[in-house]
This record gives C-alpha cells, structure tokens and sequence, in this order.
C-alpha cells in the first residue's frame, strides 16, 4: 500500500498565505486501486495527522480504528488481525479490502509525514506546521518501537 501525495506549489503558497490549513492531492493506492481516488484534494497534513493517530491507537490495543478523510463520505476501516500480524483496510462504498503489514503502514505514514516536511521546507513555510508534523512523527515511532518491542 502506498500514500499518494502531490503538491502543487502555488496553491500550498496561496492556502499558507491565508493561514488556512494546506490543500493537496492525498490518496492510498494499493494493487492499483486508489482511494477516494487519485485526484482527491484534502488537508493533507491534517489527514496524515488522523492517520498516524488512529494506526498507534491500534499498536497500542485498539482493535478497530477508522482512516479519515477531511471531506465527503469516505474512510477506511481498519482492523489488525493479531493471528496473521496484519491489517485488514475496507475502503467505505467499495468491495475493496486491502492486507496490508503493520511494517507497511508504519514506513509509508513516516515516508509521507517527511515528505510533506520537505516541501514546506522547501516552500518556507511555517515553523508551526513542521513542528506538528515533526511531533507526529515522534509519536510514530515511539509507537511503533514500543510495539515491536512487545513481539
């Protein structure tokens, strides 16, 4: 599974000239099937936010947690099969369910969370919104260390 993100400069620069929370493309692929699909604009450092939250909720026990989108009717449920050591994701309104290793998720959400980092760096953004992005990233891998020490 993979985390699709797509900048376009001009509209993070004119979303962060606001102080609005930054727009751009953010979607999950998996086995060539994207999720809502691959144009869908979101608050993307918003969303990964939720995500990372929601997947060290399930390290920590949770047995069910849900992949938000910022807008329109979609989410992902996301279960872990302690059994096999991986997730089951159901994308909401498809037939789709996706079996993804907890390894998988981890590395894309830290992947995605740097690569955001990157382009606002690149762009001069706030200190704030790297700041964030970099306590999200903390809380990942402390997480996921935690986890994996428990195996």
């Amino acid at each position: 599974m993979n985390i699709k993100l797509i900048f376009d400069d001009d509209l993070i620069r004119k979303y962060s000239s606001q102080g609005s929370n930054i727009n751009f493309i953010i979607y999950l692929e998996h086995n060539n099937e994207c999720y809502p699909d691959d144009k869908w604009y979101d608050f993307g450092d918003v969303v990964l936010g939720w995500w990372i939250m929601a997947f060290t909720r399930l390290l920590l026990g949770k047995e069910e947690e849900t992949l938000l989108f910022m807008d329109g009717p979609y989410n992902i449920s996301m279960k872990f099969d302690s059994e096999n050591k991986y997730l089951i994701l159901k994308p909401a309104k498809t037939s789709l369910t996706w079996r993804v290793s907890i390894n998988n998720l981890y590395l894309e959400l830290q992947r995605s969370c740097n690569k955001i980092k990157r382009k606002y760096l690149e762009l001069n953004l706030s200190n704030e919104r790297i700041e964030s992005l970099n306590i999200g990233l903390k809380h990942l891998q402390s997480s996921y260390e935690n986890y994996i020490s428990k195996e």
